[in-house]
């Protein structure tokens, strides 16, 4: 399992050089369009047949496809062409055999190539190809390919967040005690302390829980304004959120682990716009 790399502190440090990198970065977001564009037909051709699924984890839970391996592989080809000397990391193949110690990587790649494997699986139109690039200054790159519904969700550092190429606005935040729509507390840690911490949220708020299975498609909603927060109780990795957390970024809402990563992953998130994000972790603490 990879190390995290996504500084948790500050990880999206606005410079005055953002602006000046506002070309550069546009380039690099149509390189990364092109990849998606390269893998949806792969990926719609796997929905026509029979998969090889296979499960990763003692608690069944964790499912991985050879479409999973297979995406994986393209996209860590084509960046890799492009940019010989970035560091990627991936869901399924970590480092790929990269170093962790290289001093000529100031750049590294976080990807999942289908984030909602167990809805690809099983037919549901909920997962997504998740993609996103960090340097020096933090996440710098974000695309979130929702594929079977042809939405394309993207971000640059300073440049704003997309949804098929058209600006996303702002997200205006709801009262605390209106209909709150939050991604959803995922089960699969303490029982006693998730339902408790699920109570108070269902005695305060009048709220539908929502939860896609996709983390990264979670977030995708929480910075178009679909979802007023998402919420994650469940082992999270970087190529979970790297994107998602950039797009909530750059439509003015905040995302946040909520204790400390441990055995390589992050147990807790929580995402939303304020004043809405502090009332809500208020709740949750």
């Amino acid at each position: 399992m990879s190390q995290s790399f996504i500084n948790l502190s500050s990880y999206i440090n606005y410079t005055q050089a953002d602006k000046c990198q506002e070309q550069e970065m546009f380039t690099e977001l149509e390189f990364i369009n092109q990849i998606i564009d390269q893998i949806e037909s792969i990926l719609n051709n796997q929905l026509n047949r029979s998969l090889q699924v296979f499960n990763k984890s003692e608690n069944g839970l964790d499912y991985v496809t050879e479409a999973d391996h297979k995406i994986e592989e393209i996209i860590r080809q084509q960046i890799k062409e492009k940019f010989p000397n970035d560091l990627i990391v991936g869901e399924e193949s970590g480092l790929g055999g990269d170093q962790l110690s290289s001093e000529n990587s100031k750049r590294r790649w976080f990807v999942d190539p289908i984030d909602g494997t167990m809805n690809f699986v099983r037919g549901i139109p909920e997962w997504c190809v998740s993609i996103a690039c960090q340097d020096e200054n933090g996440l710098r790159l974000a695309a979130i390919a929702d594929l079977a519904k042809h939405e394309i969700f993207t971000a640059a550092r300073g440049q704003g967040a997309f949804l098929n190429e058209v600006r996303l606005e702002q997200v205006n935040p709801p009262e605390l005690f209106s209909h709150t729509i939050y991604g959803g507390f995922i089960e699969r840690g303490n029982k006693v302390e998730i339902s408790d911490r699920k109570n108070k949220v269902d005695q305060k708020l009048t709220c539908l829980n929502r939860s896609l299975g996709s983390a990264a498609l979670s977030l995708a909603y929480t910075a178009a304004g679909r979802f007023d927060t998402t919420y994650f109780e469940c082992p999270i990795y970087d190529w979970d959120v790297a994107a998602g957390i950039l797009l909530c970024a750059e439509t003015g809402c905040q995302a946040e682990m909520l204790a400390a990563a441990k055995d390589g992953f992050y147990p807790r998130m929580l995402a939303a716009s304020q004043p809405l994000f502090s009332n809500f972790k208020q709740l949750i603490e």
